[in-house]
């Protein structure tokens, strides 16, 4: 039997102290191996887009709370570049940490991690939807490993034959939503007929349901681990509240335990059940047959009319028929006025554009709404 310890997103901007509550260190050092997911480099350098990085010495603080894996297949382990994720897996190498998911070259970002516990072999891979530096391409300097190779079911079928089990770790979804989409929910149960037997999914930053798929465990989203917005981030952030799993793995099944916790004062926590706002048990009736279809078509609506529509609107420089007057009027004098500012921006809104028509979550979001609504329109 291998005891696993599982836990989401880990973005530290703000801490250089300890920020695993002593309890909970004490369960991550009490399974026989523990992993993370480390959403962002950690880089004393600059880069040319400030976004996600880790502050100094937060992979020291993993290291010393127990983990032994980096998952670094996410939106933004590439976000400051090649030096900057050279830096981090040189860093991670040099404490004893082993990392996955990310690499300056094609074949080590697919490369699994297999290890022995107690007789039995476990294969470890990570996976990331369409952003950024995804790895596409063989020519391409680094990235992250991508959901869409298109070698992945021979991979699978590979790890299959030196190990007991395998375990998907994958980084794609709705962020900040707790019905995972239907193309994560088809993908997933994809791997799992392809021969993975554990699918752990992130990046939603809440946690989502758990479903058993034949003989085969999905965890749509673990929410993240220790991602503070600011110095004073608290618990009162539904964000703040998430869980972790510990997986306990033999050559004939797989049972799970969860282990509630929070983020308050810069430190994850454990947290009663009893007070966790987003129950597992509640999150996972969402898949069940007779609610999910009902609440997936909410979901889309809700999330194309508030959010993709407006980044499409954006990225093309077009105007929404319910924008005001005044932001009109500002668009149209920047446009006249301002032709250098309009260079730079048509420049970053190209990207957006790009990344709207790769990503899999957007296009997906696309796809449902306007097949929905033609269907409606000709009833």
């Amino acid at each position: 039997m291998a005891k696993i310890f599982v836990c989401g997103d880990v973005v530290n901007m703000f801490s250089s102290n300890m920020f695993v509550d002593e309890k909970l260190r004490a369960l991550i050092n009490s399974a026989d191996y523990a992993i993370a997911n480390l959403e962002g480099c950690e880089y004393s350098g600059s880069g040319t887009v400030p976004k996600m990085m880790q502050f100094p010495g937060t992979m020291s603080i993993l290291k010393d709370s127990g983990f032994n894996l980096l998952l670094m297949a996410n939106n933004h382990i590439a976000d400051y570049g090649e030096n900057a994720l050279r830096y981090t897996l040189a860093e991670a190498s040099r404490l004893g940490l082993q990392s996955i998911g990310a690499a300056l070259n094609y074949d080590d970002a697919y490369k699994p991690v297999i290890i022995d516990i107690h007789g039995l072999k476990i294969g470890f891979f990570n996976l990331c939807e369409a952003h950024p530096h995804y790895y596409h391409s063989r020519s391409q300097k680094y990235g992250y490993a991508w959901i869409g190779d298109p070698s992945l079911k021979t991979r699978i079928n590979e790890i299959g034959l030196c190990t007991d089990k395998i375990v998907a770790f994958i980084h794609g979804g709705l962020e900040h939503c707790t019905c995972p989409l239907g193309f994560i929910r088809d993908f997933y149960h994809w791997l799992c007929d392809c021969g993975v037997n554990v699918v752990m999914g992130g990046h939603p930053h809440i946690p989502q349901g758990i479903e058993r798929y034949d003989d085969n465990l999905i965890c749509y989203s673990l929410g993240n681990f220790f991602f503070p917005r600011h110095p004073e981030s608290n618990s009162s952030d539904i964000e703040n509240h998430s869980f972790s799993i510990i997986l306990d793995i033999d050559k004939s099944s797989t049972e799970y335990e969860i282990i509630y916790h929070k983020m308050d004062n810069l430190i994850t926590e454990l947290e009663d059940k009893e007070r966790f706002p987003l129950r597992v048990e509640e999150l996972s009736k969402i898949l069940s047959l007779d609610e999910y279809g009902r609440i997936h078509a909410e979901t889309i609506k809700k999330y194309y009319e508030e959010l993709v529509s407006n980044l499409y609107h954006i990225s093309l420089n077009t105007m929404r028929e319910d924008d005001t007057f005044a932001h009109r009027l500002k668009c149209s004098i920047r446009y006249i006025l301002s032709p250098h500012y309009n260079n730079v921006d048509k420049q970053l809104r190209n990207k957006s554009f790009v990344h709207l028509i790769n990503n899999e979550t957007y296009r997906y979001i696309v796809n449902e709404y306007l097949k929905d609504s033609y269907a409606r329109e000709y009833e």
